[in-house]
């Protein structure tokens, strides 16, 4: 068997023989495992000038990857993601010809080594006060709903609480008497005392009359 003719072999076998029947992966994994290989030797034989059908064992390489890869970013214009999806059906392919292929078996690790490429992180984003605002009177205070979604939202803008340490919080955790507090306990136990805005504290009195909660007042609310 030629060289060339050893490539399409060793294709067939990593499709049919290792990802269907020893790996038991699913049909639109093996797809995409699929599209990306097909990809890369179109490339690959583009590049080289050759028929696909003519590509050898030696011109699998790490250079021709990293190619492959900068055209997949620059030319087709595809995100991080999914160069690094191409990438690691590339790999999982030479983890497999480094068994199948121990001659070779050093250029296959080449391109095995070869690191995903991290995506930039997004910038955090924040709602200014007039967009708080907005979220906060488009809740309809006269039913039960609008008038919890509008303590809670109160509550989180005001305190900068996570989530779990909300649904943590408790009616005792609140002093409502001047100056309003809450105490929060976060990760690990940790607890944390949080001024609350006047505004704020008569909002949760309020929605906690509403709700029928008992609490005894240190002060009388206007």
């Amino acid at each position: 068997m030629n060289n060339a003719k050893a490539l399409l072999s060793l294709v067939q076998a990593f499709f049919e023989d290792y990802l269907a029947a020893q790996r038991g992966l699913s049909s639109n994994t093996i797809l995409a495992y699929r599209d990306a290989l097909k990809l890369f030797l179109s490339f690959l034989a583009s590049s080289s000038g050759k028929p696909p059908a003519q590509l050898r064992l030696d011109d699998l390489k790490a250079e021709s990857v990293l190619a492959f890869l900068e055209e997949v970013e620059q030319k087709r214009k595809n995100c991080t993601a999914t160069r690094n999806l191409r990438l690691a059906a590339l790999r999982t392919f030479f983890q497999y010809m480094i068994a199948e292929d121990t001659i070779r078996s050093g250029q296959y690790q080449k391109i095995v080594a070869i690191p995903l490429k991290r995506s930039p992180r997004p910038v955090m984003s924040y709602l200014d006060i007039g967009e708080v605002q907005t979220v906060l009177d488009s809740l309809d205070r006269n039913t039960p709903t609008g008038s919890r979604d509008y303590a809670l939202f109160s509550f989180l803008y005001n305190t900068g609480a996570r989530v779990q340490e909300v649904v943590d919080a408790t009616v005792g955790a609140v002093r409502f008497n001047a100056p309003p507090i809450v105490t929060l306990k976060g990760k690990g136990s940790k607890t944390r005392i949080v001024p609350l805005w006047q505004t704020t504290a008569t909002t949760l009195h309020e929605h906690l009359k509403q709700r029928g909660v008992e609490k005894q007042m240190d002060a009388v609310y206007s």
